[in-house]
């Protein structure tokens, strides 16, 4: 059970990788891949050229079919392992307070808060 269970809806992150135990071996087979390799799983291109997320994304998309769904797949995983590696903070916001900093922003580029 997450910590916010009682105050927001599932994360898109907690939809797509219920199973925690599972990505957490997920993520330690894929740092050591990038690290044997000399990649950098930060990287997006670096990261889609492991093997070890080619072989997650087809088990992922085993039975969809659609045409650039490896690419939607791999892409999900990228941004599931980066949140958990920046270590999977949720902020839970007053709808005011979202609204406030969504209408104030200059682009559609996320912007840190400012402490």
């Amino acid at each position: 059970m997450s910590l916010h269970d009682k105050y927001a809806r599932l994360t898109p992150f907690e939809i797509a990788f219920p199973e925690d135990s599972a990505f957490s071996e997920l993520m330690v087979t894929i740092r050591t891949e990038a690290m044997e390799r000399g990649l950098d799983p930060s990287n997006l291109q670096e990261f889609m050229s492991l093997t070890t997320v080619g072989k997650a994304v087809r088990d992922f998309a085993a039975e969809d079919e659609r045409p650039g769904v490896a690419h939607r797949y791999a892409s999900l995983l990228f941004h599931g392992v980066s949140f958990v590696a920046a270590g999977s903070r949720l902020f839970l916001l007053e709808t005011g307070a979202t609204r406030h900093l969504i209408g104030h922003s200059a682009s559609a580029l996320p912007r840190p808060p400012v402490s």
